[in-house]
């Protein structure tokens, strides 16, 4: 069995190296860092990281900010503006990462809900993309004000769900 390399607090070191790196990135350079970061005996793979989301979004934003970003050799003298200059940008990486994510989330939560509120209960119809040209803000509202709709029982809604499987669901796809 394969040893586990990435935990919840490892996951929040790489987002920390990511959102706290200069110059070029690519997933060797983020691969290397990481494994000597985290003190690994092999160097963790691109498709480890790759498996991630988060992970995954932070790369890609952090990349794109990068290649936005000047080139800038002059030096500041003062290392504390220095260092407020690095953390500034660190915070910014974070945040640019965190609104992607938060997008992404709400964009599958929007997503779910108007699927649900159309469709049946089949999870591959939950997760169906929704039509082209569909602006998710403008439907996040619409569905907020529809009523609820006549095959949902008000009173069970806050009752737990009993575990769906895979299983499950395809059996019920066939009946």
């Amino acid at each position: 069995m394969p040893k586990i390399v990435i935990t919840s607090s490892s996951k929040k070191k790489i987002l920390n190296i990511i959102s706290g790196w200069q110059g070029k990135l690519s997933w060797s350079l983020l691969c290397e860092r990481v494994t000597k970061e985290l003190g690994l005996e092999s160097i963790v793979s691109r498709h480890t990281l790759l498996a991630y989301e988060d992970v995954k979004i932070a790369f890609e934003e952090k990349k794109a900010w990068l290649k936005e970003q000047p080139f800038s050799s002059s030096k500041k003298d003062d290392m504390q503006l220095q260092d407020a200059y690095s953390r500034i940008d660190t915070l910014e990486a974070k945040v640019r990462s965190l609104e992607a994510e938060k997008t992404a989330l709400t964009e599958q939560f929007v997503r779910w809900q108007y699927n649900l509120y159309y469709m049946s209960n089949n999870m591959d119809e939950l997760n169906k993309e929704l039509p082209e040209g569909v602006n998710i803000e403008e439907l996040r509202i619409e569905l907020e004000r529809k009523p609820v709709p006549s095959n949902i029982n008000m009173s069970k809604l806050n009752q737990p769900l009993t575990k769906l499987t895979r299983a499950d669901d395809n059996k019920r796809k066939r009946t």
